[in-house]
């Protein structure tokens, strides 16, 4: 059941490194705790030796130091088992685990007790030693999962550029041996946030429609039917939409497409990012056949990436939530200000991660990026180089001194390579400058910000992401103005003021605002309802493998 790691690194399933242990919290965890049998201390000590590295519990591959550091400060003495089997703690232990194993997908399960709980006669205290490993492995695998994640973001997808919260295995054990109930020291692990709470009620309500429902129906492929019309499939709709709660009505085993029912699937597309036109076409029909197990899943994975959020996500906040294409200002003080955004097309998706706004530019300047240079704007510009006058677009060579504009009738642009060397394109502010009227940054690896547009019809569309990794955002002026209250001498009317000069100016925020771009496929919507999207990364698949290897 054991195994000894000794000078091997195994990938790590729970904590690392644990800072030391407060002398005055071990000495009192000692002295509260009752002897146990000497021999199952012995046995412990052994398995948890000075200088050890990791050792392996059911699967799973531990730090010894935390262990050694939590049973040292005990004289040994175990947490869940006596010498009869596993005491009331382990059994509360076992109870927590089983009613969270089918959403946590645990990668080492609790080994099961003795059926009738406890031994006739006193057991083997060597395997008393393994059982007691193996619940205090249990509880760590089971309080990293609620703390900082089951798996680690980067494994996932290198566009996630999150580090999850830390895990102290060494005061997680101290904790559990003090807590009077272990189930509300664990449910304190987790994230506190509203949205993280709404995707806890959302599992919920997934999991009642689904253990509601045998089978679920598909619906074929075929030409979009349309209010008024009739079909077969009409019933299997209105049934489907019922056990979402969108349809109200009557059951019926009417064909014709109804007012009523046409009602229940403008409700249904709105939940699923869809436009509420009540036709229902490939979109909508797709978004049906997910059977309410799948959408189980696809929360359950949602509130995976939540947790490796930081849990102070600052007040205020900026969250973008890609797969939504929506951006809200979080303020304690105010309503959340929502609206609408565009986000990167799926061949140049938007990375996720936490930053802080630090800064506005006014009437920006647009340096374009070597990637965007090489496949976008370069073939346009071979075939028309008066192209980049006509939009306000200047060439900048490389110089001795610096930078100096040339003009772009005297390159040979068929000679000028994808990264445009020794080149680069600059676009002055105006109506025809991408970034439009001001762009907010947060400087990082991605070169990723937020900005304005001059496209404003895209934010008219229900899928937005036809960008190449920013984020364009459909209220740039009322989000400065919303950013900078806190910075002295700026309102709306400077900012408009500003503006109208067309001169590039930067100000600095007196009180940087934190960021996160994110990326949810599922979430309970602030009025209650369950709200899903369409995967646009695929960010959900690998994820969805990891988390149910297992299966179902």
């Amino acid at each position: 059941m054991l195994t000894l790691l000794a000078g091997v690194l195994v990938p790590l399933a729970l904590s690392a490194a644990c800072p030391p242990v407060a002398a005055a919290a071990t000495e009192a965890m000692a002295t509260a705790q009752p002897p146990a049998a000497p021999l199952i201390a012995a046995a412990l000590q052994r398995r948890l030796p000075a200088g050890g590295e990791r050792i392996r519990i059911d699967g799973g591959s531990f730090s010894i130091e935390p262990l050694r550091a939590f049973y040292a400060a005990r004289q040994f003495q175990p947490l869940w088992v006596d010498e009869y089997g596993p005491n009331d703690r382990a059994r509360d232990l076992k109870a927590i685990i089983r009613d969270a194993e089918t959403s946590l997908r645990l990668p080492s399960p609790l080994p099961a007790p003795p059926e009738n709980g406890r031994s006739a006669a006193p057991g083997d205290p060597e395997k008393l030693a393994d059982l007691e490993l193996a619940h205090a492995g249990a509880l760590l695998t089971l309080a990293r999962t609620l703390r900082s994640g089951a798996v680690s973001p980067a494994s996932v997808d290198p566009e996630y550029a999150l580090t999850p919260p830390p895990f102290d295995a060494t005061a997680t054990l101290i904790s559990a041996a003090d807590a009077a109930t272990l189930r509300a020291h664990l449910a304190r692990l987790e994230p506190q946030d509203p949205t993280y709470r709404g995707l806890e009620r959302a599992l919920a309500e997934a999991r009642r429609l689904a253990a509601n429902v045998t089978s679920w129906p598909r619906l074929p492929d075929g030409p979009a039917l349309r209010p008024g019309e009739s079909r077969e499939t009409v019933p299997a709709i209105r049934k489907m939409l019922s056990v979402w709660g969108d349809y109200h009505g009557p059951a019926s085993a009417s064909k014709l497409y109804d007012d009523a029912l046409v009602q229940a699937v403008r409700r249904f597309q709105a939940r699923h990012g869809l436009e509420p036109d009540g036709v229902i076409g490939s979109q909508t029909r797709a978004a049906l056949n997910v059977a309410p197990a799948d959408r189980v899943r696809q929360i359950v994975v949602n509130r995976e990436r939540w947790r490796w959020m930081p849990r102070d996500l600052g007040d205020p906040h900026v969250l973008v939530n890609m797969a939504g294409f929506e951006l809200q200002v979080i303020d304690t003080r105010r309503p959340p200000e929502t609206m609408r955004v565009v986000v990167g097309q799926p061949f140049r998706r938007t990375p996720v991660f936490s930053d802080e706004i630090t800064y506005l530019e006014f009437n920006p300047t647009w340096t374009v990026p070597k990637t965007i240079f090489a496949e976008d704007l370069l073939p346009k510009i071979r075939r028309n180089p008066a192209m980049l006058e006509a939009q306000g677009i200047t060439v900048l060579a490389r110089g001795t001194d610096g930078a100096y504009a040339v003009n772009p009738n005297s390159v040979d642009w068929n000679a000028v390579g994808g990264s445009g060397s020794p080149y680069r394109l600059r676009q002055e502010p105006g109506p025809k400058n991408p970034l439009g009227r001001v762009k907010f940054m947060f400087p990082n690896d991605f070169s990723v910000y937020l900005h304005d547009t001059p496209k404003r019809e895209l934010f008219a569309r229900s899928q937005r992401a036809f960008s190449s990794g920013c984020i364009r955002v459909e209220k740039p002026l009322e989000l400065a103005e919303n950013l900078l209250e806190a910075t002295p001498g700026w309102d709306r009317a400077r900012i408009d003021a500003v503006i109208e000069r067309g001169k590039t100016r930067t100000v600095t925020l007196a009180q940087p605002v934190p960021i996160h771009l994110v990326y949810l496929t599922a979430w309970l919507g602030t009025d209650g309802e369950l709200q899903f999207r369409e995967d646009l990364y695929g960010r959900d698949n690998k994820l969805l493998q990891i988390i149910f290897k297992n299966g179902a």
